[in-house]
């Protein structure tokens, strides 16, 4: 099943174009930056990294805006968040009968397991609703859905199996970005002449009109 997943992933990746990503990002740190850094109160960046990559990656994949830095869907940001560390603890003891043991941990991984669960089926829906409708994106999951339906039917993927991929950019897409985004900016606030020269550098850059290829 992994060479058919792998095929048709594979497919949908090479319709799939960068450019648009940059004018998501962009737009998520305005919006980030309107809604956090507008008074003096102090905030923790790993938080608002998170919820700018989480945004801006979903914008791109489903083109779906889920507004994380506006302070909404964090039940679904904090299960991703700590989803990601259930799995970064069981890969280091990878015995699957200890993921099953009644314990609290386990009882609160199946919770945030859940409560993803649940947006990826109603971002599926979503999509495949708007494909059978003829309003084809340029989202990742789009060109994944069309990729599939281009197969014959026996090597098509099943709901179940484009939700997993769903799941896997769920993970991929924000926490290691987020987390290095905000140990940059933890160093160039302790070197504000590199800060300055940063600044500097990008004055006379518009971002909204920058493409993959001319960063």
């Amino acid at each position: 099943p992994w060479q058919r997943i792998r095929k048709i992933g594979m497919k949908a990746l090479q319709k799939q174009k960068l450019d648009p990503m940059v004018p998501y990002v962009t737009s998520t740190c305005q919006k980030a930056i309107d809604h956090h850094f507008t008074t003096s109160a102090p905030v923790e960046m790993h938080d608002v990294m998170s919820a700018i990559t989480f945004d801006a990656f979903h914008q791109f994949a489903y083109e779906m805006d889920m507004n994380c830095v506006g302070g909404e869907r964090q039940e679904l940001l904090h299960a991703c968040k700590e989803l990601g560390e259930v799995l970064s603890r069981r890969a280091r003891i990878p015995f699957e009968m200890l993921w099953k043991l009644p314990l609290a941990s386990n009882r609160d991984a199946d919770q945030y397991y859940n409560i993803m669960r649940k947006d990826i089926g109603e971002i599926y829906e979503a999509r495949v609703s708007a494909i059978q409708k003829g309003e084809v994106g340029e989202g990742v999951l789009d060109h994944l859905l069309t990729a599939s339906q281009e197969e014959d039917p026996k090597n098509q993927m099943t709901k179940e199996e484009i939700m997993d991929q769903i799941a896997t950019f769920f993970f991929g897409s924000f926490d290691t970005t987020g987390n290095t985004l905000a140990m940059a900016l933890n160093h160039l606030a302790l070197h504000p002449e590199v800060q300055e020269e940063l600044a500097a550098s990008l004055s006379d850059v518009d971002l909204s009109t920058q493409t993959s290829a001319s960063l």
